[in-house]
């Protein structure tokens, strides 16, 4: 079929050389620029044709790919997970915060204070409950020592501690070990998977296996569709 585009394009072209000669006719107009449109649009076919071959397989299987992951638990853990480093990021900030900002405690003869908590900071009491409220985290009443005494109110060291245990903020990864998940909020979900290495494993699996026979099929048809094209 190429060879044949081929011959209707040189003969295009002769007839638009020759078209100058003195026994021209209207016809031979015609004729001329009804074959220069023919090889014209035959040519856009082809490029098509070309751009079809190499894009379908590409949106294909991305199409395939994302399908997978609407629904697979591997991207459900790792959409989770990244939105607990978010919360981990905000909460670690808020700390670092209330304990740069506010230094440590220290209050007359009271050498507990110095080591039992913080400068109280209004702002930073209120940013760390908002950032705990905002991930359904709703354990904690308070993080403050002495909250009727505006004198020796502080921030309780022992409580903040425990809630960054808790909520496992001192890991490197959510799924470094394995933990106690229930008191976290939106992130309890993560507390049932046990193996995420395996899901990653079993998701990349599912993809390369649904965009092989893909190709597979896709080979089927178009391997055929070429030689007929450029043959």
């Amino acid at each position: 079929m190429l060879q044949k585009y081929l011959q209707l394009f040189e003969r295009a072209f002769e007839k638009l050389t020759s078209l100058g000669g003195s026994n021209s006719t209207w016809s031979d107009y015609f004729t001329t620029v009804g074959t220069e449109f023919l090889v014209l649009l035959l040519g856009i076919v082809y490029i098509a044709a070309i751009l079809a071959i190499i894009f379908i397989p590409v949106f294909g299987n991305r199409k395939v790919v994302q399908k997978i992951a609407k629904n697979d638990a591997y991207k459900k853990a790792q959409k989770l997970g990244t939105k607990w480093y978010e919360f981990r990021k905000k909460v670690r900030d808020i700390i670092v915060d209330i304990e740069t900002n506010g230094y440590k405690y220290t209050s007359g003869l009271d050498l507990d204070s110095e080591f039992s908590g913080y400068k109280y900071d209004a702002d930073l009491d209120a940013e760390l409950k908002n950032v705990l409220n905002e991930y359904n985290i709703t354990k904690y009443t308070s993080f403050v020592k002495n909250e009727t005494s505006d004198k020796k109110k502080k921030f309780d060291k022992k409580a903040i501690n425990e809630m960054m245990k808790e909520q496992h903020l001192d890991w490197l990864s959510w799924n470094e070990s394995k933990g106690d998940w229930t008191a976290c909020g939106d992130f309890k979900e993560l507390g049932k998977i046990d193996d995420y290495g395996k899901l990653c494993r079993k998701f990349f699996a599912k993809c390369i296996a649904a965009c092989s026979a893909i190709m597979m099929v896709y080979a089927i048809f178009v391997i055929p569709l070429v030689l007929m094209l450029f043959k």
